[in-house]
């Protein structure tokens, strides 16, 4: 188990390997650990800065909770998580040999960009606010909001499974979207879909 507390920032020029991982930054700077990382359990804590993670893990890395403003994370074999992620800009999740980015947790980001062409993609959020899907590439791709979602770049998936709960519209009008199923639940609520290809409605509600 490695545990690191920083002041003012980490960079990295060689990687990390070990069962968890524990950062904590606290006063200026990012968290940039930009190497190809082994890590089955990570938690980076950097409210004042950006959090870059990457690792070529052979097995899927946990997500124990991440707080930043810019949040990259770069895998090889899958996502999960067990604690939520927080930014209060952006999140940016690139997976690119095989598995699944699992975020099934109450995340709280402004901005999410997720590649994953190689598996499915889930994103869960609790945000007060709608938040703003900038672009999505998965096989089948999950998302659960409570307050809305827009969109600033294009959705491409086999089939898209959109549910908001709370209050606020979902409103998917990049007319880049290609998706060959879509179901979007939000009751009571506005629903805007557009997509560049043939589609097959499963349900909206």
């Amino acid at each position: 188990n490695v545990d690191l507390d920083s002041d003012n920032g980490l960079t990295q020029s060689a990687a990390i390997t070990a069962t968890s991982l524990d950062v904590t930054n606290t006063v200026a700077g990012d968290v940039v650990l930009d190497q190809n990382n082994d890590v089955a359990t990570v938690t980076i804590t950097n409210t004042v800065g950006d959090v870059t993670y990457t690792t070529i893990s052979s097995s899927i890395t946990d997500i124990n909770g991440i707080q930043g403003v810019n949040i990259a994370l770069n895998t090889d074999n899958g996502v999960s998580q067990s604690a939520a992620i927080t930014a209060t800009n952006s999140l940016t999740v690139t997976n690119a040999v095989s598995g699944n980015v699992v975020l099934d947790q109450n995340n709280d980001v402004v901005t999410v960009a997720i590649a994953n062409a190689v598996g499915d993609v889930t994103y869960n959020t609790n945000r007060a606010t709608a938040t703003d899907i900038a672009g999505i590439q998965g096989v089948n791709v999950d998302l659960n909001s409570e307050n809305g979602i827009t969109q600033s770049a294009a959705i491409t998936a086999t089939s898209l499974d959109v549910t908001n709960t709370v209050d606020g519209d979902v409103v998917l009008a990049n007319a880049f979207n290609d998706v060959d199923s879509l179901s979007v639940i939000n009751t009571g609520r506005s629903i805007t879909y557009f997509d560049s290809d043939d589609l097959i409605l499963t349900q909206l509600d």
